[in-house]
């Protein structure tokens, strides 16, 4: 079980050396912190500012999901023609403006 362990660590130093392994990560880290603050506000601001029912927020998680669904193949395909960093480059800051915007809603 040692072994096993001892592997599995040496695998995840290797990973973490590579400095474009270590901006992936962090990548990560900030679009799910972005995603989990999101997930918070969204049912709070609609209920309070616009009245929205839990009918109303299923709804609005639906549409998000659907065009979730319509939209992933379609990046794929684009990242195969101009590159997998300049298209997450490229969604990391339409997020971050859209996030960034979510006041103003």
């Amino acid at each position: 079980l040692r072994s096993m362990a001892g592997g599995l660590f040496a695998s995840y130093r290797a990973l973490l050396a590579d400095p474009n392994q270590i901006a992936l990560l962090a990548l990560k880290v900030a679009f799910l912190c972005g995603l989990s603050l999101v997930l918070t506000v969204v049912p709070i601001h609609a209920t309070a500012a616009w009245g929205a029912s839990a009918a109303d927020l299923g709804k609005l998680y639906s549409l998000v999901t659907l065009l979730s669904l319509v939209v992933s193949p379609l990046a794929g395909l684009l990242a195969d023609r101009i590159g997998r960093p300049t298209l997450a480059l490229c969604g990391s800051l339409a997020t971050a403006l859209s996030v960034a915007c979510m006041p103003l809603a």
